[in-house]
Parts: structure tokens; C-alpha cells; sequence
């Protein structure tokens, strides 16, 4: 195992996740989405 790669991240079902830091909104400032999934997982999970 290299040490220096970075832990892969996925969601529940296996799927990786490229990014998991941002979330979708309705606009620049605005309200968080339910369509977001990777929020919704991360939420449920932890």
C-alpha cells in the first residue's frame, strides 16, 4: 500500500467520490439542494 496516496473516499454503495467539499445550491449563496446525493449520504451517515 502507498503510504503517500491520499485515502479514497466512497459513498454507501461503493461509488467513489472525486470531491465531497462543496454542495450544490441554488445560486452563489443560496439554500442547499435535497438533489444533492453526496450531501444527503454524508448527512445520513455520520
Amino acid at each position: 500500500m502507498n503510504k503517500s496516496a491520499p485515502p479514497i473516499l466512497i459513498t454507501s454503495v461503493g461509488i467513489p467520490v472525486t470531491e465531497n467539499q462543496n454542495s450544490i445550491t441554488a445560486g452563489p449563496r443560496g439554500p442547499l439542494l435535497m438533489q444533492d446525493s453526496r450531501l444527503i449520504n454524508r448527512l445520513t451517515h455520520h
